[in-house]
């Protein structure tokens, strides 16, 4: 600052921790600051924002950081030799001085997929191995203005990537881990305080997405026994809802009746799922596809195994689709089932993130539904007048609109609203 002719005053702050430094920009403006520090290998640069913020900023990263793989117990002083602090302090003056200037932040410099467009980011830098990079992370109270709604799948996912950060995030960061990828692929995702989801999906990042889903909702039932359903924007999450709502309907028998094989044992994707489950893994089960009595395009699918077990279930526009996700989700169970007795397969909620998965694709001309992109694409397809259709066989107890601010009480309500989910209140949902 002084060469480049800035006046500097420096003082010791009594209250602040050994390792930590805090910059404020006096001018004709509002007081602006940043904090840098280091937290065992991992050094770090907050977002710039007004003094009190940044004063809580900085302690809370600290504790998030010293939780993360990499923090003060996986080797302490690295990010606090000579060459980090400059790093460290040469990054937040730039930082400090582009805001002062009215320059766009370092952060937005590039196009890092990793960054969630319109949410504030923190420079992470570590001694060993050398690196340094933005990642996403919002502290505690952050009030500004969420991201609109996801639009396409890679932009939810790079937001479930962003909240499942190893060094910052603050929700567990679904992914495949050592689970078999066929013959579906599986994703799990941790549950704070339980065992992990298992599920499964057409392809790997919808698995992701919905495992997700399942294992944010877990945090966010109320004392007054209300849960709620998590999307990536408010169709994704209200299609979800719908479909836990129907189901749970049709598993009570009534105002649904059954449907001949005829009309949904040539759907290709169906005969492949249920060829897999009962062909390639020998598992004994039973097929049965009901639809609503109303006369609604409704149908729920349920495959049951040995004992009557149910190994999946799904509700969709069309018989041929609802056997297809029912199959699927049947696959899944008895694929997990080599994670262990421990670890629940969550049932995939069907159809509900296809338009995510087929925006901005594009299918080939000679793709029929036996190919995974064209098949999404028409499930897509159907998918506005199917939710209009479930809302109505779900009558005045339907999934209701999000809450209004601040929703679920608690911190992953706070963290998913403010990364663009959708949180609906189902005080009846299927489980």
């Amino acid at each position: 600052l002084e060469r480049g002719g800035l006046p500097v005053t420096f003082t010791a702050g009594p209250d602040l921790p050994e390792g930590r430094i805090h910059l404020h920009a006096h001018g004709a403006g509002p007081v602006l600051a940043v904090a840098a520090g280091w937290c065992g290998n991992t050094g770090y640069v907050t977002q710039v924002a007004a003094p009190d913020r940044v004063r809580a900023d900085a302690p809370a990263l600290e504790a998030r950081l010293a939780l993360a793989p990499d923090g003060p117990g996986a080797g302490a002083g690295p990010a606090g030799g000579p060459g980090s602090r400059l790093l460290l302090v040469g990054a937040a003056v730039q930082r400090l001085l582009c805001a002062v200037a009215g320059l766009p932040d370092p952060a937005q410099e590039g196009d890092d997929d990793r960054l969630v467009p319109g949410l504030p980011a923190v420079l992470l830098a570590q001694g060993r191995p050398a690196r340094a990079e933005y990642r996403t992370w919002l502290g505690p109270g952050h009030h500004g203005a969420a991201p609109a709604p996801a639009g396409t799948l890679r932009e939810a996912l790079r937001r479930v990537a962003a909240l499942g950060d190893d060094r910052c995030g603050a929700l567990p960061d679904p992914g495949p881990g050592e689970l078999a990828q066929l013959p579906v692929p599986l994703a799990s995702c941790a549950v704070p305080g339980g065992t992990d989801l298992i599920g499964g999906a057409p392809r790997l990042d919808l698995a992701r997405l919905e495992v997700f889903c399942r294992a944010a909702e877990r945090g966010l039932v109320t004392p007054g026994g209300d849960r709620f359903t998590v999307g990536a924007n408010p169709a994704h999450a209200r299609g979800r809802a719908l479909r836990a709502t129907a189901a749970r309907r049709a598993g009570a028998g009534a105002g649904w009746s059954p449907v001949p094989r005829s009309h949904w044992a040539g759907h290709p994707q169906a005969r492949h799922w249920w060829t897999t489950l009962t062909v390639r893994l020998g598992a004994p089960a039973r097929l049965s596809v009901v639809r609503a009595a109303s006369g609604a395009e409704a149908y729920r699918a349920v495959v049951e195994g040995e004992g009557g077990r149910v190994l999946g279930e799904a509700v969709e526009a069309t018989a041929g689709d609802a056997a297809a996700y029912a199959g699927l989700a049947a696959v899944a169970s008895v694929a997990a089932a080599g994670a262990g007795p421990a670890a629940p397969v969550a049932p995939p909620s069907g159809g509900a993130a296809a338009a995510l998965a087929v925006a901005g694709a594009r299918t080939a001309a000679w793709e029929d539904a036996g190919w995974t992109g064209h098949w999404l694409a028409g499930v897509a397809a159907h998918e506005e007048a199917f939710q209009h259709a479930l809302a109505r066989l779900a009558g005045p107890s339907r999934p209701a609109p999000p809450e209004p601010e601040p929703g679920p009480a608690g911190e992953p309500g706070r963290l998913l609203r403010a990364f663009g989910f959708t949180v609906l209140r189902t005080p009846q949902a299927a489980p």
